[in-house]
């Protein structure tokens, strides 16, 4: 959540000196004076950008616990419950000192208590109490965010002030942190995708590729982009080594990234006007999507994610293979609802991790599901995950608590809960049949 905060510092009085010394020296105290003001209201904006970053991740860290078992798989949720409640501590101890009484301030203290002693109890095998509570500190949680959400819409666009004093410029509000409230949620996990956003690369499909020239790359980008007038950029040596060309498609600009080994089109990118009614549909936009990364040469991906926004749809594809979902090898597509060209094609994760892979179970499908007995399951399938810097063979099984939806993670060799995601708001996109 954004919105601009700021703060009413006490006046500073002049020196009772001459007239001309009094006029000249409350100048200077003026000017400093504001510089000062300035200096502060920064540091409380920024104390309260924490704050409200750290409690929207709190809440959704105490929704997943909210369905976790209570054993050490919720482990690495506690570590991320303890370290988002202490930041939000650390927020309000930048804001002025009346604020620290409230009942949000203490709210956070409480959480950062319970989580650490959740931990401890874990470990003696006690965390079954523990599970029980999360629930409640969740809907409080969103009590909190809700009533941030508020303190920020009701600025109507002019700064919040930290009131130390009644004095308070014309047209602006203070803020309250001692507050009641309905609640709501905030979307701070599904967005770009689930598993869309991993950081380790290995290039696993280049792998033992034979490298192409130049003058091949750009004919990939003729052939198979469309791409009119190509102009070669040169090499650029990154994550993965690659040619890069700009030119044209119709009327627009675009730009492509080739990859040196093997000749794989890594990135694409160009414009399509926004004019008239958007006219296609979710369907049509799949399979617009579908159709462009099989031309590329990608085969078996199916659209695993959809959302659309300002007239644009992104459609997340991934590898399906023998009924198994492979979420680390994503190709993600821009399609415009105008026109329906593809404007942009990000292949990275498919390069980057796409490889053969066999894998056996250990546990059945049933034996699975009651490791989720959390929520209301609604369907389980396969899925290969990535996780921390490497990838785990999963059972992905989706349900609900609370109103909430979920997926909850299972790993199919060890029966150990894996991830568990959460899917917050349809704005923000969702998984597809």
């Amino acid at each position: 959540m954004k919105s601009e905060k700021s703060i009413i510092v006490s006046v500073i009085s002049g020196l009772a000196l001459s007239l001309a010394l009094s006029v000249v020296f409350g100048i200077f105290l003026a000017i400093d004076a504001g510089k000062k003001r300035v200096e502060i209201q920064n540091g409380y904006q920024r104390s309260f950008y924490t704050l409200c970053a750290a409690s929207e991740d709190l809440e959704t860290d105490l929704s997943k616990l909210a369905v976790s078992s209570c054993g050490e798989e919720c482990l690495p949720i506690l570590a991320d419950a303890y370290s988002h409640s202490r930041s939000a501590i650390e927020g309000f101890s930048g804001l002025p000192g009346d604020e620290k009484n409230s009942d949000c301030y203490r709210f956070f203290n409480q959480v950062n208590d319970w989580s650490e002693s959740y931990v401890r109890a874990v470990s003696r095998g006690a965390g079954s109490a523990f599970k029980d509570q999360a629930h409640g500190l969740y809907l409080t949680a969103r009590t909190v965010n809700d009533n941030l959400r508020k303190i920020s819409e009701s600025s109507d666009g002019k700064t919040l002030y930290f009131r130390s004093d009644d004095l308070l410029p014309e047209g602006y509000k203070a803020i309250d942190l001692s507050f009641n409230g309905a609640s709501v949620e905030f979307p701070t996990l599904i967005y770009d995708g689930p598993f869309s956003d991993e950081e380790e690369f290995n290039a696993a499909l280049l792998n033992n590729k034979s490298e192409v020239s130049e003058d091949e790359a750009k004919r990939i980008c003729a052939d198979t982009l469309g791409m009119t007038s190509v102009r070669p950029l040169g090499l650029v040596s990154g994550k993965v080594t690659a040619y890069a060309f700009e030119g044209e498609n119709g009327d627009s600009d675009a730009y492509a990234l080739i990859t040196q080994k093997g000749g794989y089109v890594y990135v694409y990118s160009s414009y399509s006007a926004r004019a008239g009614e958007a006219k296609i549909t979710e369907n049509e936009a799949k399979k617009i999507a579908s159709a462009f990364v099989r031309k590329l040469g990608y085969t078996r991906m199916e659209p695993v994610w959809y959302n659309s926004m300002d007239g644009e749809a992104y459609v997340n594809l991934a590898p399906v293979v023998g009924g198994i979902t492979y979420y680390t090898d994503l190709i993600k597509v821009k399609v415009s609802l105008f026109s329906g060209d593809v404007t942009a094609a990000e292949c990275t994760g498919y390069v980057e991790s796409y490889t053969k892979r066999s894998y056996s179970k250990g546990i059945t499908k049933e034996e699975a599901a009651k490791k989720a007995d959390g929520i209301e399951i609604i369907s389980v399938s396969e899925a290969v995950i990535p996780y921390g810097k490497g990838e785990k063979y999963c059972y992905e099984i989706y349900g609900s608590k609370y109103g909430l939806d979920y997926y909850i993670y299972v790993d199919a060799v060890t029966g150990k809960q894996a991830e568990i995601l959460r899917v917050i708001d349809t704005n923000q996109g969702k998984k597809t049949a």
